[in-house]
């Protein structure tokens, strides 16, 4: 199942209490933010993919022990790409959870990926899709 298919699928009223738990220090004051980015989503026609897919996976860290500090839900392969190739994305799933759950993940990663406690938010981000293609033009004109 791709993400257009999956968010075509599932209503947004549902993923809230996942987005909540996701992020309870700031999620329930964004839900309006999520929720813009799900209709804008919905609205959206999927591009190209590239074969790329996005992993739902259950992530543990590690003290230096080895003995288990946090277990959690992790979306992978959807941060920095535009939405349009995100949508196009088959939806892989790594670990057992449901379709709310995951789509909660996803919107999460794919909205909010960014932003830190940092003064200079910006110095911690990947480079994402758009930046890779614009100095790829710059490079080659």
């Amino acid at each position: 199942m791709t993400l257009h298919e999956l968010i075509h699928k599932v209503e947004f009223d549902s993923i809230v209490p996942f987005l909540k738990a996701t992020d309870p220090a700031n999620a329930p004051g964004n839900l309006y933010a999520f929720k813009e980015a799900f209709d804008e989503l919905r609205r959206m026609k999927p591009g190209n993919a590239d074969g790329k897919q996005i992993v739902i996976t259950t992530e543990v860290d590690t003290d230096n022990e080895g003995n288990e500090i946090e277990r959690y839900l992790h979306a992978s392969g959807c941060e920095g790409d535009f939405w349009e190739a995100s949508l196009a994305k088959e939806i892989v799933f790594g670990t057992a959870v449901g379709e709310e759950k995951a789509l909660a993940q996803i919107l999460w990663h794919m909205t909010f990926w960014g932003f830190s406690t940092q003064t200079d938010p910006l110095e911690s981000l990947p480079e994402n899709e758009y930046e890779r293609k614009v100095k790829e033009f710059e490079r080659n004109g």
